[in-house]
């Protein structure tokens, strides 16, 4: 039996390796994100007022890609079984929430429209206001503070800076 288990455990390890070779392109855009993030808000720090306990994007409404979803994932194994459990709790609750909101939308109109105002917290926000794994957030809470635009529609975030007319560098979504 010995030699099953170490079969079995060095495919896991194996598997796990894979798996973080997989996302070796992914952390790079992650960080190409970062940059961009940086550079704007070194550019116009009065504007960029994105700052530690601000939990505006952890409430917002928006897609989250497959590679993402699979990222966070993996991420979410490895905290601790307590954590997970929280934040499995609090995804309920998000769930249960949306929901709500989706049965009072209207058959037709603008549901996009009316999903850019719903205030729903992200389950990996934790009570405190801190991210419960912040370093491999998705792209859109690492650039939630700049101007962006997806599907022909801008957004910025309502704590921001920036003047309405006025041009900015600005994140491209989809």
């Amino acid at each position: 039996m010995p030699a099953i288990t170490s079969i079995i455990a060095g495919r896991q390890q194996r598997l796990i390796r894979l798996k973080m070779d997989l996302f070796d392109d992914f952390r790079s855009l992650l960080r190409q994100v970062d940059v961009i993030f940086h550079k704007v808000q070194a550019e116009f720090p009065a504007e960029v007022r994105c700052r530690p306990g601000c939990t505006d994007c952890c409430r917002a409404c928006f897609d989250v890609s497959l590679v993402e979803a699979a990222y966070l994932r993996l991420h979410w194994q490895k905290l601790p079984s307590e954590t997970q459990q929280e934040i499995a709790t609090r995804a309920g609750l998000a769930s249960a929430e949306w929901r709500r909101h989706c049965a009072e939308l209207p058959r037709a109109g603008s549901s996009r429209a009316a999903i850019a105002t719903w205030r729903i917290a992200c389950p990996l926000l934790a009570d405190e206001g801190s991210c419960a794994l912040y370093s491999h957030r998705p792209i859109t809470c690492r650039v939630y503070g700049l101007p962006t635009v997806f599907d022909g529609s801008g957004h910025v975030c309502g704590f921001s800076g920036f003047d309405p007319g006025r041009s900015y560098p600005t994140v491209k979504l989809d």
